[in-house]
């Protein structure tokens, strides 16, 4: 699943990237889990590291076209699976109040 969440965020993040710092907390890797990982996936030429042009001590992950092209049939398929687990378990209103607590929550995060 930390695969996945790494390319999620990666993929969320756009042509920039995202700083490696910030992807750590995001998918919930130490640092160094995530530079094992982001190596990993490098091999796999899936992401690459690039310099942060707003800090030259920064690196930032991005996709790969082949990256991003897994990362869409993974998308999928997650979301085929949680759709036909949610569907079979609670209802249409259910799923409205979810969401509207859901919003609430983000809201105040944000």
């Amino acid at each position: 699943m930390q695969v996945y969440d790494v390319l999620l965020h990666t993929y969320e993040a756009g042509t920039p990237g995202i700083r490696m710092s910030d992807l750590a907390s995001k998918v919930l890797l130490t640092k160094s889990g995530l530079t094992a990982r982001i190596d990993r996936l490098e091999q796999r030429d899936m992401v690459r590291r690039v310099p942060d042009p707003e800090d030259r001590r920064a690196t930032r992950v991005v996709l790969t076209d082949h990256g991003a092209a897994v990362f869409r049939e993974a998308a999928a398929f997650h979301m085929t699976s949680v759709e036909r687990h949610f569907s079979t378990a609670i209802s249409d209103d259910e799923a409205r109040t979810i969401v509207t607590a859901l919003e609430r929550v983000l809201d105040g995060i944000g």
